[in-house]
């Protein structure tokens, strides 16, 4: 049965906005910012994102795997936390990042049990959405078509 996303309420802030790819290892994942904070970032915030995609997400010797991540800012001044999603079949793993300020390297966050806000949790359910539609019932399942979606 199709999954259908107009049933989803739109975000309640405008909300989050995709601002480019994470891709390390065979990996990719589509990155997505709150949109208030996207004029804030800077490129070394982006490259602080990549490499935490590729040292502590991406793991080696794994087959291609698709899905998201969010890049949001953190309660230290300065820092950022990145939200990594990934799809393995039809299940949905996550796991969190913390980049601190002044180039510190990546970290697990104190809240790393916290989903998100309900922006997040509509993201989740867009991507899941996408998901279903280009790779889960589709005849000829496509990542490249999934990557492609924009779902915020």
């Amino acid at each position: 049965m199709p999954l259908d996303a107009t049933c989803l309420p739109t975000p309640a802030t405008g909300a989050l906005r995709r601002i480019g790819t994470l891709a390390a290892r065979g990996w990719r994942a589509k990155l997505y910012a709150p949109a208030m904070e996207t004029a804030g970032l800077q490129p070394e915030d982006l490259t602080a994102a990549g490499r935490a995609f590729h040292a502590g997400i991406a793991a080696p010797g794994t087959a291609a795997v698709a899905g998201f991540a969010l890049l949001r800012p953190g309660t230290m001044p300065g820092s950022l936390v990145l939200s990594a999603y990934w799809w393995e079949g039809d299940a949905l793993h996550r796991t969190v990042r913390l980049l601190p300020g002044c180039g510190g390297p990546p970290r697990r966050p104190d809240d790393a049990g916290r989903v998100g806000d309900v922006d997040e949790v509509l993201l989740m359910a867009r991507e899941a959405v996408a998901w279903h539609r280009c790779v889960g019932e589709a005849d000829l399942p496509s990542l490249d078509a999934y990557l492609a979606e924009c779902c915020a």
